[in-house]
This record gives C-alpha cells, sequence and structure tokens, in this order.
C-alpha cells in the first residue's frame, strides 16, 4: 500500500500549490503539474470510491498514465482505465485542508502564458521548485474558514495562521465573540469575523418583527448563518451561507420552519459596520448584544 499519495499538485494558472479536493472545482479549466520535481506529468484531481481527493497522471492516448518511474508518486499500472486509483495505507486520511486565506482563487496567468510555460520544461521545473518554499496558500470562503474554525479545539486556533483582507493573523484572534465585546461598533476592528449567538427569534437579517432584539443598519454585510435544534426524534440544522461577494438573500420561512423560535443560531458576519442613513442591510442583534453596544 502507498503510504504517500498526491495531495498538493501545482496549479498553472494561479502560480499555487492546491490541494485535490479544491482542484475538483477547476479540473476544466486549469492545469495541475505533479510537484515531485524528477516527474514533472499533467495531474488532474480524482476521488477515490472511498472519498478520498488526490491527483493521478493525466490520462494520454495509447500510452500508460503513469507518473515517472523515479517519481515519489509513481506506482505500477492496475490496467484499470486511466490509471486506476492508489491504495492507501489505514493511516491515510484526506480531511480538507484548513484555509489560511479568506477570499478567492483567481488565475494570474493568460492562456498564452499557460501554453508558453507548459511547452519550457526548465522554465516549469523553476516554478514548481518555488512553489514549495514556505506553506501554500489555501484559499476559502467565510462558509469553509467558519467550519474549519467550528471543527478545531479553542487551543489550535492560535497555531493557524488566517489572512484576511490581506491582514495575517490567525484563528484564534481572527473571530471575535460579540456577547463579550462591550461596546465594539464603537470602534469596530478590521478584517475580522465577528460571532452573534442568540436565538431564532432574535438573530436574522432583513425585517424581523418577533422577539426582543434591537435592529441594527450596516453596509454590505458577508455573513455564514448557521442553526441547530435539539428536536425529538431527530436533531434538525441548517448551514446557509451568503454571497461572498454580495451577501445577498436569506434562508425563507420555508427552510426555518422545521426550528422553534428558540433555537440556538450562530451569525458569523465579515466586517460589519453600522452606517447612520437607514441602510438596505439590518442586523438584528438580541437585545442584550445590542444594548451593549450601544444601540
Amino acid at each position: 500500500m502507498l503510504d504517500k499519495v498526491l495531495e498538493y499538485a501545482y496549479c498553472i494558472e494561479t502560480d499555487t500549490r492546491m490541494h485535490a479536493k479544491t482542484a475538483r472545482f477547476f479540473k476544466d479549466r486549469y492545469h495541475f503539474v505533479c510537484t515531485d520535481e524528477r516527474c514533472l506529468k499533467i495531474v488532474v484531481p480524482a476521488r477515490s470510491k472511498n472519498d478520498l481527493c488526490f491527483f493521478r497522471r493525466k490520462p494520454e492516448k495509447g500510452t500508460k498514465s503513469l507518473h515517472a518511474p523515479n517519481c515519489a508518486f509513481f506506482k505500477e499500472d492496475s490496467g484499470q482505465s486511466e490509471g486506476g486509483s492508489p491504495k492507501y495505507s489505514e493511516a491515510y486520511t484526506n480531511q480538507f485542508p484548513i484555509p489560511n486565506i479568506l477570499g478567492k482563487l483567481t488565475a494570474c496567468r493568460s492562456s498564452a502564458e499557460v501554453e508558453n510555460i507548459m511547452s519550457d520544461e526548465e522554465k516549469l521545473h523553476i516554478l514548481v521548485s518555488k512553489s514549495g518554499e514556505g506553506n501554500p496558500p489555501i484559499y476559502g470562503s467565510l462558509q469553509e474558514v467558519v467550519e474549519a474554525w467550528d471543527r478545531m479545539e479553542s487551543s489550535e486556533r492560535r497555531n493557524h495562521t488566517l489572512k484576511i483582507g490581506g491582514q495575517e493573523s490567525n484563528y484564534e484572534q481572527s473571530f471575535i465573540d460579540l456577547a463579550s465585546r462591550s461596546g465594539y461598533f464603537q470602534n469596530p476592528a478590521q478584517n475580522k469575523i465577528v460571532v452573534i449567538t442568540g436565538f431564532l427569534n432574535e438573530v436574522l437579517i432583513g425585517n424581523n418583527k418577533n422577539g426582543e432584539c434591537i435592529e441594527l443598519s450596516v453596509d454590505t454585510l458577508k455573513y455564514f448563518f448557521k442553526a441547530e435544534a435539539e428536536q425529538a426524534p431527530k436533531k434538525h440544522s441548517i448551514n446557509y451561507s451568503s454571497s461572498f461577494i454580495a451577501g445577498e438573500g436569506f434562508p425563507g420561512d420555508k427552510q426555518l420552519s422545521q426550528f422553534e423560535k428558540s433555537s440556538k443560531v450562530f451569525l458569523f458576519c465579515l466586517d460589519p459596520r453600522p452606517i447612520n442613513s437607514d441602510g438596505s442591510r439590518k442586523l438584528l442583534l438580541p437585545k442584550e448584544i445590542g444594548e451593549a453596544n450601544g444601540f
């Protein structure tokens, strides 16, 4: 069995090393290269039957789909189409990598530049070698970053870096619990994810006439919403992420109808900014949190 599989490959379009799980969303647009400098073969993201993501050698007509013989990721041809799936040791796990940058991954090279690099092995060797310096950038949406934070133990969060808006910090310092920060909106921090915890009849964006809450007008809001309800006979939960760009929309009444108004709600807002005039965004805070912030 293989103890080592190709989880990260060099992406020519973005000039970064990308995890196979992320690369699956770009497999028809971007070109990926094996990071073993003795190989540099074109690879594609794939997924095994037990949901493990990896890169395999790109199939070529009339040839076996193998890495270079001296590549660390070389395996004998199994006779299956497209090179088959690698065999994994029991110790191998393939969790989604923890994002270290909040934002969207974008291409930085044109098609012509990509073709030029692919035809120049020496240049490709230099780029792949350089991409291995330091930790690879792992981009994540607000939802992916929040879910990574939620999976961590409190003691772990300080050990994982997170860059928001060009400002590098860590998962511990990048999240602010609004309930523990009286007066936060009088001097809001930049590049932070604000956590608002309350009940469904308190924490909502839009028009809500139920519950004891404080209405706060905010400018463009990017947020991730999560609700949980411990109800017999089963536990209900819903995750809702706004568009990363616009922050528009919210779960409708139909989606929320399975929850009691006392269901616990978590709202993760990226840099909520209060505005003086009546704006298009309404952030409803639990009454005690709103009053602690001067509203």
